[in-house]
């Protein structure tokens, strides 16, 4: 059931390039867990834990403690594209999703250097605290909120924001459109909802996105 109040949704979609020291450790990762999977020593990763930690590659450097922990840094391509885009839309307020905490508080550490305001919505955070970052963005004192798809595709009101932006998809189309919607809702004033999905290049990104584009 479409409403018919709400806005037209469209959809674009951006190609971002791994940066050059990325794209030696996402193919080193993608080396590793092929070997490890033809070898029958992955039996404590599922498919979907070992699609994860490739779709983190492909946004931002990764690197694995000795534990077996997941660590994203910079140099993040998907971070770089984010201001890139927000250069390109003036003053106008855009919401950020990613499935990745970390790959959220990469953002926020380079939206604070380039002096853009931003809020911060991620799990764990108290209800008063969720409640503050949210009232800045709606009230107009943060120009971004980011947020993990986690913590803020339901249940949230964004509607101050014509343009959504995916860093990274969930591998949940359910999860997605639930985010899709924080902005398409009633009182959007706008004509059109622009969501824009930042999809790195060969790279199972692509696979992914072939994949939620046939459901």
């Amino acid at each position: 059931l479409v409403l018919p109040w709400l806005p037209t949704k469209v959809y674009e979609t951006i190609d971002v390039e791994m940066s050059t020291p990325q794209k030696k450790a996402y193919r080193a990762l993608q080396k590793e867990l092929v070997a490890d999977v033809e070898g029958g020593t992955v039996l404590t990763l599922d498919p979907l834990s070992l699609l994860t930690r490739l779709t983190q590659a492909a946004c931002a450097t990764l690197s694995m403690t000795e534990e077996g922990k997941v660590v994203l840094s910079n140099p993040s391509s998907k971070v770089d594209a984010l201001v890139e885009l927000l250069s390109d839309m003036g003053d106008d307020p855009l919401v950020v999703f990613a499935l990745s905490r970390q790959l959220i508080e990469l953002a926020a550490q380079r939206l604070d250097k380039e002096k853009v305001s931003f809020s911060k919505v991620v799990g764990g955070q108290s209800d008063l605290v969720r409640f503050s970052e949210l009232n800045a963005f709606y009230d107009g004192t943060s120009r971004v909120i980011l947020l993990t798809l986690g913590a803020g595709s339901e249940s949230v009101n964004l509607v101050r924001a014509s343009t959504t932006c995916f860093m990274q998809r969930s591998w949940s189309m359910v999860q997605n459109k639930q985010a899709e919607n924080r902005t398409d809702r009633p009182g959007q004033e706008a004509d059109k909802i622009l969501i824009i999905d930042m999809v790195a290049p060969d790279t199972v990104e692509t696979v992914q996105w072939s994949v939620l584009q046939g459901k």
